[in-house]
């Protein structure tokens, strides 16, 4: 599963697919990631979802990454964060800030 959000007001529903990623019953690697995306007939395209396929990639089996992004709007969900530090992506064009996500 990757995910992008459109709004930082997305921060619950991030929290609820870190949750669902945790119990999911297959070991692939989740991931999170917000920004603008544009929207054509059910599909969605845009950096922001360029960005959460390669952080994607990123990911080990059974792992849920966000980028800062996600964390800065998580303020007040019940989600908790391990810094991994700055990475670089293929095809992305600055190193992004990673995180690993859990829920209590």
């Amino acid at each position: 599963m990757r995910s992008a959000f459109v709004e930082s007001t997305c921060a619950r529903t991030a929290s609820n697919r870190i949750h669902a990623a945790r119990h999911a019953p297959d070991d692939r690697p989740q991931c999170l990631h917000a920004g603008p995306v544009l929207s054509q007939d059910g599909d969605y395209y845009g950096q922001t979802v360029n960005v959460a396929s390669r952080i994607a990639t990123y990911a080990r089996p059974g792992e849920v990454l966000v980028s800062q992004t996600v964390v800065d709007a998580s303020d007040g969900v019940p989600v908790s964060f391990t810094d991994l530090g700055l990475v670089e992506l293929k095809g992305v064009s600055e190193a992004l800030h990673l995180h690993a996500a859990s829920r209590g």
